[in-house]
């Protein structure tokens, strides 16, 4: 059970008061030191903060905590990338997918990850995995925005459940499913990416 410290850092989070989210996330694991949700928003405020060696020492504690969860992966991948490793972003990417093979996000974000080194035939074939996902005739705002190259954002604000360590297997993707299976879910979703993604330059055709 989530405990008030943690829902006093989630407010905090929310006001953007990082170092005041810190303190508080900081007290919750005092109270429940093996719960990974707590690590993952704990380092979510250091990567805000530009702390880098506690934002990913907090990432990896989480990823170890639950090493089937593929959102954990994707995560750190997002971090990994936004801190400048590319090859260690790529390797967190691929685990996702090994775990979640239907996890679009994981592959358009992989894909950029390719292209970024230059291997334009590889991202190719992940950002088609990832169309295929979506399906051609289905969420098509949301399929055009990662045809645009947008790297999906894996901050607190994504639709995800609330795990504990028992049911630690689900899938993030299959919760991105049954988000977008609601009007009001998918319409969420939405402005979440268009407020969180980073746009990348456009692919080469």
């Amino acid at each position: 059970m989530i405990n008030k410290a943690f829902e006093n850092g989630e407010e905090k989070y929310k006001e953007r008061d990082f170092d005041g989210a810190i303190i508080d996330f900081t007290l919750a694991l005092e109270r429940d030191p093996g719960n990974s949700e707590i690590l993952y928003q704990r380092a979510m405020c250091y990567y805000h903060l530009k702390k880098k060696g506690l934002a990913l020492l907090d990432m990896d504690a989480a990823v170890e905590m639950q090493p089937n969860y593929s959102f954990r992966y994707a995560s750190r991948a997002f971090m990994r990338d936004a801190f400048g490793d590319v090859m260690g972003a790529i390797q967190d990417y691929k685990e996702a997918i090994s775990l979640d093979p239907d996890d679009a996000i994981s592959y358009n974000n992989l894909g950029i990850l390719e292209d970024k080194m230059g291997r334009r035939t590889v991202s190719q074939g992940y950002y088609d995995k990832a169309d295929n996902l979506m399906g051609v005739s289905s969420n098509k705002e949301m399929k055009e925005m990662m045809n645009e190259g947008a790297a999906i954002n894996y901050d607190r604000e994504l639709p995800k459940p609330d795990l504990s360590k028992e049911v630690a297997t689900l899938t993030f993707w299959g919760v991105i499913k049954n988000t977008l299976g609601s009007k009001d879910g998918f319409s969420e979703l939405i402005r979440f990416i268009k407020l969180g993604f980073k746009i990348k330059k456009e692919r080469k055709k």
